[in-house]
């Protein structure tokens, strides 16, 4: 709910996110996925949080990829499995770099530069595995209706899987 009311309060704010947003497209598509399906994924497959995470959220954003960019991208699972450990570092170098920055702005390079190595290493990591063949696959002829049809696929799933968990537990 949290989710939606966040959305909502955005597009009433700006209603052309939704139209011409693609990143607020992705970012609300990968929380969804993770909110709906990392959970299924944990508990299902006996996922580790980091892989159910990441798949749960590329699902969910592959849609949106092959709708905008007409490509899909293969080996972004693989390659999420080693950025990801690398984002809280960024973040919080980042946010430590910005308050020092502001109280003692000369000085900001150098706390800064751990976050300049950390979102360094993250770009040439998705750049290494940008490069290897068919790191992403042409896909010319994906509309509005393929990309309906892969969210209604997708919640189809979580409603079924959802359901068979739910009455699992309380068939016992």
């Amino acid at each position: 709910a949290a989710v939606l009311f966040s959305a909502s309060g955005m597009l009433l704010a700006n209603p052309l996110l939704l139209r011409y947003d693609i990143g607020f497209q992705l970012s609300f598509a990968a929380t969804i996925g993770i909110l709906f399906l990392a959970p299924l994924a944990l508990l299902s497959l006996r996922m580790g949080d980091i892989m159910a995470t990441t798949i749960a959220a590329e699902l969910f954003v592959f849609p949106l990829l092959l709708f905008h960019f007409h490509t899909l991208p293969t080996f972004s699972l693989v390659a999420n499995v080693f950025v990801l450990p690398l984002v809280p570092f960024a973040m919080l170098f980042g946010f430590v770099a910005a308050i020092f920055g502001m109280v003692v702005p000369s000085l900001a390079f150098i706390v800064g530069f751990p976050a300049f190595l950390v979102s360094h290493t993250i770009l040439a990591l998705a750049e290494f595995f940008s490069r290897w063949t068919f790191s992403a696959i042409p896909v010319p002829n994906f509309g509005m209706g393929a990309l309906l049809s892969s969210y209604l696929v997708l919640f189809l799933f979580i409603v079924y899987s959802s359901r068979k968990r739910l009455s699992r537990i309380f068939s016992v």
